[in-house]
Parts: C-alpha cells; sequence; structure tokens
C-alpha cells in the first residue's frame, strides 16, 4: 500500500521518467536472457570518434542501466531530489532541467573521452583501421592499452541527470540536512552537495584503474544544473 500511495503521488515527469527507466530495464534484461542480444551495450554511449558510436546513443544512454544496483541508486535520487524539485519549479521547467543535465553530462564525458584518445595516439578521430585492428585484438605496441577502453566501453546511466538535480536541490534547499550512506548524522545540502562534487573531481583527475565510474559525467551533469538555476534565477521569471 505505502508504494502504491507513493507511485501515485509522485509528480508527472518523476513518474514517466521512473517508468521509461524500468521499462527499459527490464527490456535490456529480458534481451539479453531471452534474446541473447546485449541491448545495455548498443544504447549504452560510445565516444563519438569511435566507429561503434551511433547519434541516438547521446539520448539513449540516459535510460538505459548496468545492474540493479546501478539504476536502484539513481532511481532513488530520482524520487528522493526530483519529486521536491519538480514541485517547486513546475513540470515543464524540470523536464528542460533532467534532460539538459543528461546531455550536459555526455558532453563533458565526450570532451574527457576525447583528450585520452588524443593523448594515446595523437587524433580525436582514430583511423578507422586501426580502430578494427585494436577491436579484432590485433594491439600494435604503439598504441596505449586503454585505448580500446576509450573506443569501446559505453556510458550508462541517469547519474549525470541526476547530479543536475543534485545541485539544484543545494541551490533550492540549502539548509535541507541530508544523511550520507557512510555518515551517522545528517549534514546541510549546501556542505554535502558540493563535497560530492569536489570527490567526483577528486576521483575523475586521479583516473584510479579500478575506479569505473564516469566522474566527468557526474560533473558535467551538476554544471549544467547549476548553470541552469542561475540563468532562471537571474531571469527572475516566475516559476511555473
Amino acid at each position: 500500500m505505502g508504494l502504491l500511495y507513493l507511485f501515485k503521488n509522485m509528480p508527472t515527469a518523476v513518474k514517466n521518467i521512473f517508468i521509461i527507466n524500468i521499462l527499459f530495464f527490464l527490456g535490456a534484461w529480458i534481451s539479453q536472457e531471452v534474446l541473447h542480444y546485449n541491448m545495455t551495450y548498443e544504447l549504452g554511449m560510445k565516444y563519438f570518434g569511435s566507429v561503434l558510436f551511433k547519434p541516438f546513443q547521446i539520448f539513449t544512454h540516459m535510460f538505459i542501466h548496468g545492474s540493479f544496483s546501478h539504476i536502484l541508486f539513481n532511481m532513488f535520487g530520482l524520487l528522493m531530489f526530483g519529486s521536491m524539485i519538480e514541485r517547486y519549479i513546475g513540470t515543464k521547467r524540470f523536464l528542460i532541467l533532467y534532460l539538459m543535465s543528461g546531455l550536459g553530462s555526455a558532453l563533458l564525458e565526450q570532451s574527457y573521452w576525447a583528450y585520452r584518445v588524443s593523448d594515446c595516439v595523437g587524433n580525436i578521430y582514430p583511423d578507422k583501421g586501426l580502430q578494427h585492428d585494436v577491436l579484432n585484438g590485433f594491439v600494435s605496441n604503439s598504441v596505449c592499452q586503454d585505448f580500446i577502453r576509450w573506443i569501446a566501453t559505453p556510458m550508462v546511466g541517469a547519474s549525470g541527470a541526476i547530479y543536475g538535480l543534485l545541485v539544484a536541490y543545494g541551490m533550492f534547499f540549502p539548509n535541507s540536512e541530508l544523511m550520507f550512506i557512510f555518515i551517522p548524522y545528517p549534514i546541510k545540502a549546501k556542505y554535502m552537495i558540493p563535497g560530492i562534487i569536489l570527490l567526483d573531481l577528486f576521483l575523475g583527475l586521479s583516473s584510479f584503474n579500478w575506479d569505473n565510474v564516469a566522474h566527468f559525467a557526474h560533473l558535467g551533469g551538476a554544471l549544467t544544473g547549476f548553470i541552469l538555476i542561475k540563468i532562471w534565477n537571474q531571469n527572475r521569471t516566475r516559476l511555473y
């Protein structure tokens, strides 16, 4: 009964985004288990200079997730922050904030990939023949070991869009107290959210081998959310 009540009382945009993400997740699971087709890999965003890149991936990556825990945390963030924000600024602006944050996350992550690929082979658009050779296992000693990672590994998830909501929440409700899983006492949003972003920046710049999180995607979503809220606040138009 509690879950049904929660679902019925979700704001319109949050509810529809939630449903779309669940349908994509179930569709990807059925596709993998029944058809043996990796829908997650196909819809995840590849590097724009990769032979595996398709333009629709810039949009579809926001609605596809790699695991149950991945979608669980993102949908929790959507419900926790998105519901209050949509009620505060209205459905139209909420959709703009969510989708633009997701696209902003893709843009910054693509820029980071371009830097890494250029550093590896000296060009942001690697030769297609070289790419095919590397993807087929013919790795040249002159190509860095991470090259296949940059051209073949997809980015998936709604985290970039969620980070846009996270920043908006901190700007609208700075004194709201939040609980972090590893910290046993509440911290105000105006302190916790910048801390989370700084941690992402540190991890993104560190590029630890064990870390497969797209930290620059998080930062891109956060930056986009910040810019949008600043623009709306400066225009001083009535929120609707």
